[in-house]
């Protein structure tokens, strides 16, 4: 049969996966499972001998003598015991002892775990499209895959009946269940909570997903459920397997056998099509992808590729092994190259940007722990880096450019978005995990060696931009901005081929600004900072960078304001134009501050969105944010996890709690004007301080205004 693997897990000495069928069906399929590891036996001790005398052991399945690769350099390889033992359980306590006898000079891939040992075996990854033919599992590739896989998923949200600050289920009942299906339907279950815990083991045991959506904080949901219906002595099953006894406390990933258990705030960030990339890239189950930190996705990947290639794991380090002195650190240790932004107004800039930099230098110089040497890097075979690297990189690219021709906000265009990002991430934490103390391969030369080739590469194509005739306003690690008065769109074309050619590394126009506008420290003028810019593309869009436009908890108008203030400013032919404008902008920021200290903008307009990041009880001031969501609390509204929107009110109040309202409980009363005008002025000076804009003058300035209009009244 053919199908997507919907969840894989180990049970006792059995491998289990199940898959969702093309025709539709939910298969259970199982195998045999004897974890393995492998040993090097102290050296006055025989291979053939030891593995003789561990064959007796009861709790070991098989003990043999092969050959695998030392290390990555795979120039030897040695004798070593591969031990299979009879269950997971066997395995830790055969490791445990075989520690205390001392019989062991080297101990490897006894950290990995079971379900992550068994797919890199076997080769295939859950979400992945396999055919199951004579109990043997092949996955099926699709590099034209684009629609993630056709899982079902339910959604809970749970509403505690509290009876103190925080929810406790020793003495707090749940008051309602909610749950979201995928096909976007909703149903609420509420009344005795017996019925509540029994009808939603009913409808996710007729429903019958694939995958179970919760937030992740331990004292709500599915945790909470299950801590409920325990108190209460009820038997809750959530899962496909018939068994009520393999309920824990805890829910993890693999505790609802048959469905993935994934965090709600996981599936939001990067969809069900981005979470796919994550399970084959680091060949992990769905509910390990959502969980796990980036790093250790690419550990996960690493260990993969090693193992394919006959080479022994060897235990995650868990300190530095690396040391330097001061001025080693200095001469090596640089990062990536920055040029520092010429702070003001530009015209006809061109940003170019090398297309994946940092994997690319890792795949076409062959950047690995085992490659870089005293010597310089070795190409004489090919790296454990690029061979991580290739696939992801090869697959994210096909997602960026595929993106690129479909229709933005269609669900095509969303799919291709959301692998592309995930494969990003991945890509990046490839380059930064290089040099990590967990790293298990750590080697800090290589991290230092792919800074090293990235500054060589940036800093060539600066020279060859100044060569023809270009001047470099800004460059940064992997992009690098240039103008030229006079210069068309073919001119910046054939500049990034000139490049291209000379590096040898594919760099491409990235955006074309008609104008552009690179800006100060908010906190220092005379300090310049990266990645904080706006401008006008030639196409007439707006592109920004770093400013309150591009941050989802600015208030709608002053998002809007910054909008119509960059169009103020860009409704112009040339730059001298745009200096002109200046006054029609500070016009227009006085305008806006006057209808907010009059009180004429709508509330709507003033919504700030926030994300509550950890549980309210873990802040250590109450923020805004956090004020919004205790008073949302208390009325048992609150979701931690999500968004929470509010209104200032009154943010002087030696109150915090009583500085905004939260949106569902606002009472209609007048919002802070004072709070709102200085954000308006704020984000003027964001855009207008290089024209020489600063807002405590044109604050004074309008107050003067007002007072001696008053005064003719």
């Amino acid at each position: 049969m053919e199908g997507w693997v919907t969840q894989s897990y180990i049970d006792g000495n059995r491998a289990v996966n199940w898959l969702r069928t093309l025709r539709g069906s939910i298969e259970r399929v199982e195998e045999t499972y004897y974890p393995d590891f492998y040993v090097l036996p102290r050296g006055d001790l025989n291979p053939d001998g030891f593995s003789w005398l561990l064959r007796e052991e009861p709790r070991i399945f098989n003990a043999q003598v092969e050959w695998k690769y030392a290390d990555l350099r795979m120039k030897k390889k040695i004798r070593v015991v591969h031990i299979q033992t009879v269950s997971p359980k066997a395995f830790r306590e055969v490791v445990n002892i075989l520690k205390r006898r001392n019989a062991v000079a080297k101990f490897y891939g006894t950290d990995i775990t079971h379900i992550q040992r068994y797919l890199c075996i076997r080769g295939f990854a859950p979400t992945m499209l396999v055919e199951y033919r004579n109990r043997q599992f092949t996955k099926i590739e699709d590099l034209d895959e684009l629609a993630p896989p056709p899982l079902t998923e339910i959604s809970l949200r749970v509403q505690i009946d509290k009876k103190g600050f925080l929810a406790n289920p020793e003495r707090d009942s749940i008051k309602r269940v909610t749950l979201y299906g995928s096909d976007g339907d909703k149903e609420e279950l509420s009344g005795s909570e017996d019925y509540i815990l029994e009808s939603l083991q009913r409808i996710i045991q007729s429903r019958d997903p694939d995958i179970l959506l919760a937030p992740s904080h331990p004292l709500r949901d599915l945790h909470y459920i299950v801590k409920r219906a325990k108190i209460l002595g009820l038997n809750i099953n959530l899962s496909r397997e018939n068994d009520y006894s393999i309920q824990p406390d805890s829910p993890s990933w693999s505790s609802w056998r048959g469905r993935a258990y994934v965090s709600l705030e996981s599936f939001e960030r990067f969809g069900l099509a981005g979470l796919s990339e994550l399970c084959r890239f680091g060949m992990i189950p769905l509910g390990l992808a959502a969980r796990w930190a980036a790093g250790r996705i690419v550990d996960c990947r690493q260990v993969y590729e090693a193992m394919k290639l006959g080479i022994l794991i060897p235990e995650a380090k868990s300190y530095s092994n690396h040391f330097r002195t001061v001025e080693e650190l200095y001469l090596k240790d640089r990062g990536g190259l920055i040029i520092s932004p010429r702070v003001g107004v530009h015209e006809n800039v061109c940003a170019l940007d090398f297309e994946s930099m940092y994997p690319n230098l890792i795949l076409r110089r062959n950047i690995s722990y085992e490659t870089c040497t005293l010597e310089g890097i070795d190409y004489s075979w090919k790296g454990l880096l690029p061979r991580v690297a290739e696939a992801a990189l090869e697959r994210r690219l096909h997602f960026k450019h595929l993106r690129k021709s479909l229709l933005e906000g269609s669900s095509e265009y969303v799919y291709a978005d959301q692998r592309q990002e995930a494969l990003k991430m991945m890509l990046v934490v490839i380059y930064g995990y290089s040099g990590c103390t967990w790293n298990r391969f750590q080697h800090v030369p290589t991290f230092e060696s792919i800074n090293l080739h990235g500054r060589e590469i940036l800093i060539r194509a600066i020279n060859i931009s100044m060569r023809e005739g270009f001047q470099v306003v800004y460059a940064d690690t992997d992009c690098l901005f240039v103008k030229r008065q006079g210069a068309s769109k073919e001119d910046f074309e054939r500049l990034a081929e000139q490049i291209s050619e000379e590096v040898n590394f594919p760099i491409a126009i990235d955006n074309l600004y008609r104008f552009l506008v690179l800006l100060p420290s908010k906190l220092d003028p005379m300090v310049d900072v990266v990645k904080r810019y706006y401008g006008k593309l030639y196409d007439g869009r707006l592109h920004q960078r770093g400013i309150e436009v591009r941050r989802h908890d600015a208030p709608k108008l002053i998002k809007r304001f910054q909008e119509e203030l960059m169009e103020t400013l860009f409704n112009a032919q040339n730059i001298e134009e745009v200096k002109k404008n200046y006054h029609k902008a500070v016009e227009f920021t006085l305008q806006t501050y006057g209808r907010v200290l009059s009180g004429e903008v709508d509330v709507s307009e003033l919504v700030v969105e926030k994300d509550l990041h950890k549980p309210l009880d873990e802040y250590l001031r109450i923020y805004p944010h956090v004020a919004a969501g205790r008073q949302l609390e208390n009325y048992g509204t609150v979701q931690e996890g999500r968004l929470v929107r509010y209104v200032y009110v009154n943010h002087l109040s030696s109150n915090p709690l009583a500085r905004v309202q939260a949106l569902p409980l606002y009472d209609g009363r007048s919002y802070d004007r004072e709070k709102y005008s200085e954000l308006v002025l704020e984000a003027a000076e964001t855009l207008l301080k290089v024209f020489g804009f600063e807002k405590k003058d044109v604050a004074s300035s309008f107050k003067k205004i007002v007072g001696s209009k008053k005064n003719e009244v």
